[in-house]
């Protein structure tokens, strides 16, 4: 992945990245057959296209991205003006995110650790805690998964495939570091600093727990509520990686995934104690959830 930090396993995702020549990328619509569009509502900054020769994904002023029939290869153009840093971002998260949701998999804004061989996933839109709680579990012991961009395969039971291994952080979860000090910290290609924790060894980890954060400055305790089956489904539909798919068979593999999860999985939201400064025992009990 293109001025990412990568795993020493195989790459689940299994694509390959060309860089093209610059070009001018502009903010007009691809040409083809619509498969992506945000909406307004979402800041319209991305759209896809199908066309003859597979899939165009243009991050508006930004990079032109052209993936494969078969998904297996990308070739990226970046615009004359683009910030490399952010399209290095964009390749690793919407791309690849757009590639599993065409192959069929769930993907979530999520991210997950792995404790005793089994999965704990904290799903929400950006700024509800996602990265500071994964921080917190691999300080209690946990290894890390995948962050921001999860994909869950529902083949054989939902398992949570090995991604992102490199955490940003926001200004909160900095004081959760020194509760990681072997941990390698390090600057992401957007100029964000970033933690490498302890990673799972395995490729795909079952998932045992699904927590919706809910971080609260007056809460004293963590505590946490389970949701009924179609609260569940719902409530993980509006928790996509990529908004705006538009390929019907891709949105219903979406919806069935989610129905998989909200059916085999225990779903919590989560009133968490916010910091800083973060509870000595936050992490403890997190992991805690997947024995409850």
């Amino acid at each position: 992945m293109p001025g990412l930090p990568a795993r020493t396993t195989e790459d689940p995702a299994e694509v390959d990245f060309l860089a093209g020549p610059r070009t001018a990328v502009g903010d007009r619509f691809p040409e083809g057959e619509p498969v992506v569009d945000p909406g307004e509502g979402h800041r319209r900054f991305y759209a896809g296209a199908r066309r003859e020769d597979g899939y165009l994904l243009r991050f508006f002023n930004h990079c032109d991205v052209h993936v494969s029939p078969d998904l297996s290869r990308v070739e990226y153009q970046r615009d004359h003006n683009a910030d490399d840093g952010l399209v290095d971002v964009l390749l690793a998260g919407t791309t690849l995110a757009f590639i599993a949701s065409v192959r069929g998999a769930l993907v979530l804004h999520a991210s997950a650790v792995e404790a005793g061989g089994r999965a704990l996933a904290f799903v929400g839109h950006s700024g509800m805690g996602k990265s500071t709680l994964a921080i917190a579990s691999c300080a209690a012991g946990a290894r890390h998964i995948a962050e921001d961009v999860l994909v869950v395969e529902n083949d054989d039971g939902p398992r949570c495939l090995a991604g992102n291994v490199a955490i940003r952080l926001r200004k909160g979860s900095v004081s959760l570091l020194d509760r990681l000090p072997n941990a390698d910290r390090i600057t992401m290609p957007d100029g964000r600093d970033a933690v490498v924790p302890p990673l799972t060894s395995q490729d795909s980890v079952p998932l045992d727990t699904l927590v919706i954060p809910r971080p609260s400055r007056n809460a004293e305790e963590l505590t946490a509520e389970l949701m009924p089956t179609a609260g569940a489904m719902f409530r993980l539909i509006n928790f996509p990686r990529v908004n705006g798919l538009l390929e019907p068979h891709v949105v219903q593999r979406q919806f069935d995934g989610a129905g998989v999860i909200a059916r085999s999985v225990r779903v919590l939201v989560a009133t968490v104690p916010w910091g800083p400064p973060f509870r000595d025992d936050l992490g403890e009990r997190l992991l805690d959830l997947m024995a409850a």
